[in-house]
């Protein structure tokens, strides 16, 4: 019986989940205020339990397939490392640039007709 006990405590191979590898986020520059629709392109998205901008989850992802994630940016500011995480583990990260708004800051000639033209 000893060696059917030691059968029976035996350690079992498992199957590990392989981390995600994310290659590209397209487009990888954005507004601020966020709301943009991205694709992450990559492998291993399979069962992707997040998808983050910095320290900001986005505010939807799907996975599309194994290699293929549509999200919808937060807001932010600058630049910052795209993750998925999912089972296996975390992704590498890869850059996503908030651009800021374009600001208006003074119009020349500052008068004109009425017609336009100016």
């Amino acid at each position: 019986m000893e060696n059917s006990e030691c059968a029976a405590r035996a350690v079992r191979p498992s199957v590990v989940a392989a981390a995600p590898l994310l290659s590209s986020v397209v487009p990888n520059t954005g507004p601020a205020a966020g709301s943009s629709t991205v694709t992450l392109n990559g492998n291993s998205f399979t069962g992707a339990t997040a998808v983050s901008f910095g320290t900001a989850p986005a505010l939807t992802y799907s996975v599309d397939n194994s290699t293929k994630i549509t999200a919808v940016t937060p807001p932010g500011t600058g630049a910052v490392p795209v993750t998925v995480k999912s089972p296996g583990g975390t992704s590498n990260s890869v850059t996503y640039t908030y651009a800021a708004a374009p600001a208006l800051t003074a119009v020349s000639p500052n008068q004109g007709p009425a017609s336009g033209g100016t």
